[in-house]
Formats: structure tokens, C-alpha cells, sequence
């Protein structure tokens, strides 16, 4: 009798067991959506994930499910999802630090001036000559050296010049040709001119003869060509093109005044869109505040999640701005930035730029594969799926051909069910199975000490 009842809990363990093996069901996903063609060649399969797919899905992309499509039944097929790339993007120039080595007049009226690169490692391609100067032309020429005594030509009588007078136009910047030099001469002509001042004295003397009559003069001043900094840059850098960013979506849902704690607060609404940073549009000037972007967590909560300020120095030939708050990559669905104005007046910001990085999923094909996509689970009703992607990896370190798939419309999947989830069954209950290993370790216990207690009465 024992050994039946031993017998019926290791088969009822069994039946457990097997209700934890993972079952295939797509019912618990709200969404899906077709890829717009069929697999035509053997390797890797690229699909772009958008603004639709990161709205409805977690933070960890749990609740994502490719399914390949077979008559002979659909099966969940295994996937990876990676940073791609949205173009090249390229980094602004770098400004080197130099150091100038002399200066010198020339009895033709130029200026001669050596400088000296004190960053080994970067190559010069732009020259700026930053006066405060308008309205004057100047030829310039530049040699390069490795030494500071060899020298050669590299920019011959090219003009910079300002037309404030007639209009808002300036050049003041130079390319160089690619090379390779430390050291830099740059000739000016003619730094020393003459400008006719704006103003005529205009006198008039009346005569009985002659009637009157009018004498103007002019004033001429003697000016030197002001130079405050010359200042070599690097070319701009494209970014590896698997590590881009792209420009998402955001919209500024709206923005309040808190006159009592002299904030600006912005409520930006972003679809859960993974987000690095975020660029405001405005056309005010000559400011700088301190900012503070914070993320919903409930409601009427928030939580900081970058301190950081941004300005704009436009004046004179000051060209200097920054409207860009960085953050480590997050996703959420509203944000709030929160500018301190102090005293100042607020800032209109007109718009929100948001970027981040690209996604992909990746997988193998081959020809006359067809699959579909499903998404948007409940919270917690699904686990991130645990998928064998060593071959994936593999692939993605060489040289395969890779296919483009793009997705179709998303329609609401009819198998899905509000209730579908974690539920589990009776044998699938943690105490079910933690009861059922008691029982069996009681039941042998019994079983040894009743088969003991049989020997020792045969013994006797």
C-alpha cells in the first residue's frame, strides 16, 4: 500500500513537471503586426523597431514575440534585439590648444604670427581668426611646418572679411588642406587701414556777392586689425554607424509658470522612445539657466533624472550655445523639465527635440520565410524570453548577408486576452510542488523505518 501511494505522488510530480515546461501562447499579447515581404535569401534578418512598437512594449523588451509562420503551425522564433544604425552622424570640430611662439611687423604694413599646436595627437583643418572688428577685408596666407623652420604653403591670399555696412555677412574662417604640421605661420596684409568716418561736418558762410555758400570735411582714423585668438580645429568625426542615434518624436504637451518658485515647467510627452537626450527650440538669446530633468513615477510624482544647464551667448562675434541635455538612455512616456528663472524673464521654448539610439531586431532566414510580430503584454503577465542566440552573435561579428524587413500595420491580435499571463495551475503552484517533495521524503522516512523494524524482528 505504501509503495502505491509512494507510486501515484512521484507520477502526480511528473504531471508537475511537465506543467513547467513553457507553452507557446500568444494571448497574452495585445498587438501584431506583419513583416511586409518574404525572406529571400539565407542570414540575417533586420527589423527597424519604431515609435508604435517602444509605446506598448517594457523596459527590457519582454514583451516582444516573433513568430514565424509554417502551415503546418506558427512557431515563436528566436531573436535578439541591438542598437543600429540611423545614418552617419558626425561630432562638431574640436577646438586644439595652441599656443602662440611670436609675432612680428612687417615694414609693408602685414603681421606675421607663428603658433604652435600643443596637442600632438589632432590635425588642424580650420583656421578662425576671432576679431572684434566689422566692416574690413584682409588677405591671409598660412604655411605649416613640422619643426617651426621648414616651411611650406598651404593657404595663399585667401580673404576674410566682414560687410556689416551693407549686410549681416562675415567670413573669418579658413580650411586648411589635410596635413599634418605643429606649427603654423599666418600673414595678415595690411593690418594697419584707414577708415573714413560716417560723420561730415557741413558749414555754411553767406556772402551779399556771392550768396551762401557750403565747405564739408571728412574725418579719416587710423585703424589696426584687432586679433584677440586664432584658433585651429579638427575636422568633424563621423560616429561608428552602429553606435547612431536618431531623432524621435517628442511634443510638449504643455508648460506652466511657477511664479512662486520662479520655474518654467515643460511636460513633454515622449511614447517610451529611448531617449539620451533632449534639445530645446527656442529663439531667445544671450541667457543661461540651470535645468532639471525629472521622470514620471506616479502620479503627480517625479523623479530627477539629470541636473545639468544650457545657454546661449549670441553678441558681438560670441557664437556660443548649448541646448542640449544629456542623460544616460532611459524610456518613459512623459518627462518634465524644470528651468530655473530666478529674476530673469522665462524662456519660450518653442519646441523639444528628442534622440536616442536605434533598435533592431535580428534573426536567421532563410528563403520563403514569412513571420509576424506580437507585442504589448500587461505588466508583468510575460517574461523576457530566453532564447539560444550564440549563432546570432556569431553572425553579427562577420561578414553575412543581412535582409531588411519592414513592419506592417499594427492590428489588435484576436487571440489576445486581458486575463492571460502568469496564471498558473494547480500542479504549477509552488506549494504543490514544495508539499508534494515533503510528502515523498515523510513517506520513504515511514517506509525505511517500518522495512527497519522488520529486520530487527527477524534478527531476534
Amino acid at each position: 500500500m505504501k509503495f502505491r501511494i509512494l507510486t501515484l505522488i512521484l507520477v502526480s510530480l511528473s504531471l508537475f513537471a511537465q506543467g513547467q515546461e513553457k507553452s507557446f501562447s500568444l494571448s497574452p499579447f495585445e498587438y501584431r503586426r506583419d513583416l511586409e515581404k518574404v525572406a529571400t535569401s539565407e542570414g540575417l534578418g533586420h527589423i527597424q523597431l519604431d515609435g508604435e512598437v517602444f509605446e506598448h512594449t517594457g523596459e527590457s523588451w519582454e514583451d516582444i514575440r516573433l513568430v514565424k509562420i509554417d502551415p503546418d503551425g506558427s512557431v515563436e522564433w528566436p531573436y535578439r534585439i541591438e542598437r543600429s544604425s540611423a545614418g552617419v552622424v558626425k561630432t562638431p570640430s574640436r577646438l586644439i590648444k595652441s599656443e602662440t611662439v611670436s609675432f612680428d611687423e612687417q615694414p609693408d604694413g602685414a603681421i606675421e604670427l607663428v603658433v604652435e599646436l600643443t596637442a600632438k595627437d589632432l590635425e588642424a583643418t580650420k583656421l578662425r581668426i576671432n576679431t572684434p572688428l566689422r566692416d574690413f577685408e584682409k588677405a591671409v596666407t598660412i604655411q605649416g611646418s613640422a619643426d617651426g623652420k621648414d616651411w611650406v604653403a598651404l593657404v595663399d591670399g585667401a580673404l576674410i572679411f566682414d560687410r556689416e555696412r551693407y549686410i549681416d555677412f562675415r567670413r573669418a574662417e579658413l580650411a586648411l588642406p589635410q596635413n599634418n604640421y605643429r606649427f603654423f605661420k599666418v600673414v595678415i596684409d595690411q593690418a594697419t587701414d584707414e577708415q573714413w568716418s560716417s560723420v561730415r561736418n557741413v558749414t555754411e558762410a553767406m556772402s551779399d556777392l556771392s550768396g551762401p555758400s557750403k565747405e564739408e570735411s571728412s574725418q579719416v582714423a587710423t585703424r589696426r586689425f584687432r586679433i584677440d585668438s586664432l584658433a585651429f580645429y579638427t575636422a568633424p568625426v563621423s560616429h561608428d554607424p552602429g553606435r547612431g542615434e536618431q531623432v524621435y518624436p517628442v511634443a510638449i504637451s504643455s508648460v506652466m509658470e511657477n511664479e512662486e518658485a520662479k520655474q518654467t515647467e515643460i511636460y513633454v510627452e515622449a511614447g517610451r522612445a529611448p531617449l539620451h537626450g533632449l534639445t530645446l527650440r527656442t529663439s531667445d538669446r544671450n541667457f543661461r539657466r540651470s535645468i532639471r530633468l525629472e521622470v514620471e513615477r506616479g502620479e503627480n510624482q517625479w523623479r530627477t533624472l539629470k541636473k545639468s544647464t544650457v545657454y546661449r551667448y549670441r553678441i558681438g562675434t560670441i557664437d556660443e550655445q548649448n541646448l542640449t541635455l544629456r542623460f544616460d538612455e532611459h524610456r518613459a512616456a512623459r518627462y518634465r523639465l524644470v528651468i530655473e528663472n530666478g529674476d530673469s524673464p522665462s524662456l519660450v521654448v518653442d519646441e523639444v527635440e528628442g534622440r536616442g539610439p536605434a533598435y533592431e531586431v535580428q534573426f536567421l532566414t532563410e528563403p520563403g520565410d514569412q513571420f509576424e510580430m506580437y507585442y504589448g503584454a500587461i505588466a508583468g503577465s510575460v517574461e523576457r524570453p530566453r532564447y539560444d542566440v550564440a549563432v546570432l552573435e556569431r553572425v553579427g561579428r562577420q561578414e553575412v548577408a543581412g535582409e531588411s524587413f519592414q513592419l506592417g500595420t499594427a492590428v489588435l491580435n484576436e487571440a489576445f486576452r486581458q486575463d492571460a499571463g502568469p496564471k498558473k495551475s494547480f500542479f504549477e503552484q509552488g506549494w504543490v510542488l514544495w508539499g508534494g517533495i515533503a510528502l515523498v521524503v515523510v513517506v520513504l522516512m515511514r517506509v525505511l523505518y517500518g522495512t527497519a523494524k522488520r529486520i530487527e524482528k527477524v534478527s531476534d
